[in-house]
């Protein structure tokens, strides 16, 4: 066999079993195929971290799941898309059982990170108690939001009636009904962290932390039982993800506020250091969506939806995802 032809050979060995060596006995770790995801989030605000840091730190990557992470206008855009199979997992607040009560959707909860209504009513710097509030304008972001619930409770708690006494104006984000309230459009509006900050550094007076009416659902996890029903595997692999994720937000304050600097494009360091500390102890390690947060969503919706009355809160939930990783003691090695 002439030198030409033992070349040849050589360069085809070198192609079919990859430098030359033997093949391979399986798949290596850059070999094997992720499965591809959306994961939508709905406002921008600290409770949106877990998708956030789960993808910047890699834990979605280390879990088999190749996540595109979109922004989404507010939590009915959100119901409407996961519905469509345009995303597969949304960070929602009520929307889910909103829909899910009049058109019998199926959606479902699998993880809770926290069980606090994380909004506050803030006001102008004129008006100093609620009675000045009346006959005013307070600032939502959507009809049907988790903002509108919690003007709602915000505003009863107050003893004002929120159909009668004010005028709920929709604004379409959180930023947005702050803009709204330093021009004077608004006279109130519902904020969240950390633009409740700026709200403060702007002269804004707080008027209520909603957080402090009960405990309450916002920012969950949802999917549709569809979608669980035909991939439990890449579920557990989300639910994995986020679990890192929240673990990873309680030990590393730093790197969390960068990266909630990031997505909200926030440079103040002691805004988004704020925004940390008002969020941190709230979460939960295991964040297992529970029966009794859902029941006071439940009762809200009661007072205008008919069909909220008497549903049953475990329709809306599959807590087996959390159980499983806290039975196996992966979330207590967290932090360990």
């Amino acid at each position: 066999m002439n030198a030409r032809l033992l070349a040849l050979l050589s360069v085809l060995a070198f192609v079919i079993t990859g430098c030359g060596g033997p093949a391979p006995a399986g798949p290596t770790a850059t070999q094997i195929t992720r499965t591809k995801i959306v994961v939508g989030y709905t406002s921008l605000s600290s409770t949106q971290l877990p998708a956030w840091v789960a993808k910047e730190k890699g834990y979605f990557d280390q879990n088999g799941l190749d996540v595109e992470l979109i922004s989404i206008a507010n939590g009915q855009v959100g119901t409407a898309a996961i519905l469509a199979g345009q995303v597969q997992f949304l960070q929602i607040a009520i929307e889910p059982i909103q829909v899910d009560l009049t058109g019998n959707a199926d959606l479902v909860y699998i993880v809770a990170p926290q069980t606090v209504l994380t909004f506050k009513i803030f006001t102008i710097p004129t008006i100093t108690d609620a009675k000045q509030l009346k006959g005013g304008r307070v600032g939502i972001t959507a009809v049907g939001s988790v903002t509108l619930t919690a003007a709602k409770m915000g505003l009863r708690s107050l003893g004002l009636d929120p159909d009668k006494d004010v005028q709920l104006v929709v604004l379409n984000s959180i930023p947005n009904v702050l803009a709204g309230l330093k021009t004077g459009a608004v006279q109130g509006g519902v904020l969240s962290s950390p633009t409740t900050i700026q709200a403060r550094e702007a002269g804004m007076r707080e008027l209520v932390d909603v957080s402090k009416l009960g405990k309450f659902l916002t920012a969950w996890q949802a999917t549709t039982r569809k979608y669980v029903d035909a991939n439990p595997d890449v579920v557990r692999r989300y639910t994995k993800s986020v679990i890192q994720a929240l673990a990873f937000e309680i030990r590393e304050p730093a790197e969390t506020q960068r990266i909630l600097g990031q997505y909200l494009k926030l440079t103040d360091q002691a805004q988004l250091k704020e925004g940390y500390d008002e969020l941190v102890p709230i979460l939960r390690r295991v964040p297992t969506p529970d029966l009794e947060t859902v029941k006071n969503v439940l009762d809200e919706l009661a007072l205008t939806v008919p069909e909220a009355k008497g549903a049953d809160p475990a329709r809306f939930i599959d807590d087996r995802w959390v159980k499983e990783f806290e039975a196996n003691g992966f979330i207590a090695g967290l932090y360990k």
